[in-house]
């Protein structure tokens, strides 16, 4: 998943590194997202496709992302937004 992201961000600080990179904010919305089981959602638990597994692998694979890729926002939708939440708690330290 990182791949794109990181290829497609690194040509974007390259073209932009003189022009204020670093006042660019990117974005990922993500569909699929299933924390430790929930919501339990058909097809939500196939790995690869979204954020899917435990609270702490979800934790280390957007910190990876940001990381590679310089997301700065990640967004989810409709009913995972509550299963989302100790992620987010995990993310902003509480």
């Amino acid at each position: 998943m990182t791949n794109v992201y990181a290829d497609k961000a690194k040509r974007v600080r390259r073209e932009f590194q003189s022009q204020g990179y670093d006042q660019i904010e990117f974005t990922q919305l993500f569909f699929n997202v299933s924390v430790d089981g929930q919501p339990a959602m058909p097809g939500a638990q196939r790995p690869g496709l979204g954020l899917v597994g435990s609270r702490d692998q979800i934790v280390e694979q957007l910190l990876r992302l940001r990381e590679e890729s310089d997301i700065s926002y990640i967004m989810v939708i409709g009913p995972v937004i509550d299963a989302f939440a100790p992620v987010v708690a995990k993310l902003a330290g509480t």
